[in-house]
């Protein structure tokens, strides 16, 4: 086995791996990066990589995706559609996107703005994104992508950006200007029937005290 070479010297100073100099510049640094502070190996990285462009066939836009395994990545479009796409076989599947049980009267254009948002929490159990109605946010349960709840009854106009707290908790933002805070019902919480799909409302009387609660524990941990 050949021994790692060793990092050239560069006026006296060691070479620097490039991911640290990028990282380094992104939280502020003002020293000028010269080009032979870089190691060799960097500038092979794009000859390394291959690179593959993802056909969506008839559907719009690519507005957001996520890694769901090193070979599977879910991706939502301008149109609305929820697509899983696996990267071996370049084979894509259509996901349904999660259904309110009564239409919304307020929901007048169906899909103008497509999905903003796909978000995989920390255990990777639960995947959230935009339901069929664009002010509401759909869950899903990993890896069999069955629906798990929705989260409705807040937003009046569409859902731009989710971001998780913790494994149960998630916060959205809409072009309304509201953001809100939901706790996902754990499967256990509903073992009595597990082809229901739960539906979650944001509570006004406790969504204060949820939210002080959970920013206590995030400041606590």
């Amino acid at each position: 086995m050949v021994p790692p070479a060793k990092r050239k010297a560069y006026n006296g100073q060691k070479l620097k791996p490039i991911i640290k100099l990028l990282r380094s510049r992104e939280l502020g640094a003002s020293q000028y990066i010269d080009t032979g502070q870089i190691p060799e190996s960097s500038s092979k990285f794009p000859f390394v990589w291959q690179r593959r462009s993802l056909n969506p066939g008839h559907r719009n836009k690519i507005f957001a995706c996520q890694w769901i395994t090193n070979n599977y990545i879910v991706y939502g479009t301008k149109c609305n559609n929820l697509v899983l796409y696996d990267c071996t076989s370049n084979e894509s599947f259509d996901i349904p996107l999660i259904k309110a049980e009564s239409p919304d009267v307020s929901h007048i254009n169906p899909c103008a703005c497509g999905i903003h948002s796909i978000q995989l929490n920390t255990s990777k159990t639960f995947l959230a994104t935009g339901g069929d109605n664009v002010n509401h946010i759909g869950v899903y349960k990993l890896s069999e992508f069955s629906p798990h709840c929705l989260l409705c009854d807040c937003h009046n106009d569409w859902v731009f950006d989710l971001r998780w707290l913790d494994d149960t908790c998630i916060a959205s933002c809409s072009r309304d200007s509201s953001l809100a805070l939901w706790r996902i019902p754990s499967p256990t919480e509903y073992s009595s029937n597990d082809n229901e799909l739960h539906r979650s409302t944001r509570s006004t009387s406790n969504s204060s005290v949820l939210i002080s609660d959970v920013l206590l524990d995030m400041l606590c941990h």
